[in-house]
């Protein structure tokens, strides 16, 4: 493609209607139903009012240091002295999605040196799973990633010295949004060195150019490297019985690939992903694709760990489902192609406009759902007195050991807000912020004092499971209770069938669940979401033994009255 066949207005108009497009949905939705935002904004509200509010500041622990992840919580802390943080949050949403696009338009850009209509295919991994399930310090560390490599690029091509020092100083940044991202830069540094550098090109030995890539690009990885050991994976191999390596899932490899299109609408994501293949097989067939080296090496060596580590690292989930995501970004901006007639053009352009309407049109109407029912829950919600402490929990809390036959029929009886990454519940975290306004206590906070500033303070320490809330994915078999030192027999309800909760193969698995009663001691009140999956005759008995409030698809159970009522 020829830049000069191409008005720069228009093309001006392009990325600006693109842009509307993205962000219209953030319009529809107060919170938007993304798996752990809630959880960012409500921690970022806990910083805003600890000194404030005597509950919160009793309730947690604030030790500010050099981890990773704070990068997003710094933002929305800054923004949070302008707006509100609902706002601040869609703020945070909205400069995550367009920085992502014009990354890869301006790093097409420093590669190519053309305004070329090709990486307008980065529309659609814009909404990227990672987005989808509220990761975002990762989400921000990869759009500046693309920014900051295309800075790099830019500068390395005209003089090595501010290179190097962009290059550190983005490394920091990096580190500060999320260590995947900081290590995914490093790789894309390292390669682009390796093939792609005028200097290194010129290098007749194998050994000297990996010598020279490597000891360009380790100045910037050096203090980043330092602080993470420091500061957090000392924490978590010192932690009572962490983690350190999960297992190899074939099932996670392969939610992995659909990460980089994954919005929440399944079926038109799928239709993106046959979108993106088709395209680039065409082009790929027809020999008119070219591509920078260095990149595609790095998107090499990327998807070469994505598929040989295990996808649970150091305490750390989702880990590797992260990588195609900057893969896919990094390939659309690191191809172009060689020549466009008009009619592929025309084409092209026109299937691209549709998808990227219909698919935004629809994310809109489900996040316009989602807030009425968000909506409906902060009224339900306004029932809990300050001080309470409050566990959530659903029929579906247990992610693991089901079939995907099993979450496919779970999945076409409820909407598709109702779900992130293919099978996990996301309204789980939907309260939190809410709940946090209340000065009330979830398990939801999600406190791991290796990862977090955050961390429960001695009081209120036995709230913590001591996994930094992992156990909440747990109970399948959630047992009600009156909780506190009150006398009364705790009530254990089946909150879904046995043939749901009990898989081929796991009966002891679920024998052991039956335990998990202690999960449930000292809360006041029980939010319980996903009722519409759960049997009418287990809800009347709910409703028969608990003062409630709430509708046919979530109730906010109040223990300490129906104790006292028996």
């Amino acid at each position: 493609m020829q830049s000069a066949s191409y008005n720069k207005l228009v093309y001006a108009i392009t990325v600006a209607v693109m842009t509307i497009i993205l962000l219209l949905p953030l319009s529809q939705a107060a919170v938007p139903p993304l798996l752990d935002y809630p959880i960012h904004l409500s921690r970022v509200y806990i910083y805003n009012h600890y000194e404030t509010n005597a509950f919160l500041g009793s309730m947690f622990n604030i030790n500010w240091r050099p981890l990773p992840n704070l990068g997003s919580d710094i933002l929305l802390l800054l923004l949070t002295k302008f707006v509100s943080i609902e706002l601040a949050g869609r703020l945070l949403l909205g400069i995550i999605i367009t920085l992502t696009l014009l990354g890869v338009l301006v790093l097409h850009r420093v590669i190519f040196s053309d305004w070329s209509w090709w990486p307008f295919l980065a529309v659609f991994p814009a909404y990227h799973g990672a987005l989808t399930a509220g990761f975002l310090n990762y989400s921000l560390g990869l759009s500046l990633l693309l920014v900051f490599l295309a800075t790099y690029i830019a500068l390395r091509r005209c003089h090595s010295v501010p290179a190097l020092v962009a290059s550190i100083l983005f490394g920091i940044i990096l580190y500060f949004c999320h260590i995947v991202s900081f290590g995914i830069f490093a790789i894309f540094l390292f390669s682009y060195e390796l093939l792609s550098n005028p200097t290194t090109a010129r290098e007749s030995s194998l050994f000297r150019k990996f010598a020279r890539a490597l000891f360009r690009t380790l100045p910037a990885f050096l203090l980043p490297i330092c602080l993470y050991i420091r500061y957090s994976l000392l924490e978590v191999v010192s932690g009572p019985s962490p983690m350190i390596i999960g297992e190899w899932s074939l099932s996670h490899k392969l939610r992995g690939i659909f990460m980089p299109i994954m919005s929440g609408d399944y079926f038109l994501d799928l239709i993106v992903l046959m979108f993106l293949f088709a395209t680039f097989a065409y082009f790929l067939i027809a020999k008119n694709i070219r591509y920078e080296r260095g990149l595609i090496l790095g998107c090499l060596l990327t998807f070469l760990f994505f598929i040989i580590l295990p996808s649970h690292l150091l305490e750390a989930a989702f880990i590797m489902d992260r990588l195609p995501i900057a893969i896919v970004l990094v390939v659309i901006a690191a191809t172009n192609l060689k020549r466009l007639d008009r009619r592929q053009e025309v084409t092209l352009a026109g299937l691209l406009l549709l998808l990227v309407v219909f698919r935004g049109w629809s994310l809109g109407a489900s996040w316009r759902e989602s807030d009425i029912y968000y909506q409906r829950m902060a009224r339900a919600l306004e029932q809990i007195e300050p001080a309470a402490s409050v566990m959530i929990a659903s029929p579906f809390t247990r992610v693991q050991g089901k079939s995907l036959g099993f979450w496919h029929n779970v999945r076409m009886k409820a909407p598709n807000w109702h779900f992130a990454l293919l099978n996990i519940p996301a309204l789980h975290s939907t309260s939190i912020l809410p709940l946090t306004k209340l000065s009330a206590f979830s398990q939801m906070h999600f406190v791991w004092p290796d990862k977090q500033v955050l961390s429960l303070s001695e009081e209120f320490a036995h709230l913590d499971y001591g996994d930094g809330g992992a156990s909440t994915w747990h109970p399948n078999e959630i047992f009600l209770t009156s909780g506190g030192d009150r006398q009364c027999q705790d009530i254990s309800i089946n909150l879904a069938p046995l043939e749901a909760s009990q898989p081929d193969g796991h009966e002891e698995e679920f024998s052991d669940r039956l335990k998990l009663s202690d999960y449930a001691q000292g809360f006041d009140y029980i939010v319980l979401q996903f009722l519409d999956d759960v049997p009418d005759t287990m809800i009347e008995g709910i409703k028969q033994r608990y003062d409630y409030v709430g509708d046919d698809e979530f109730m906010v159970i109040d223990t300490r009255e129906s104790a006292t009522s028996q």
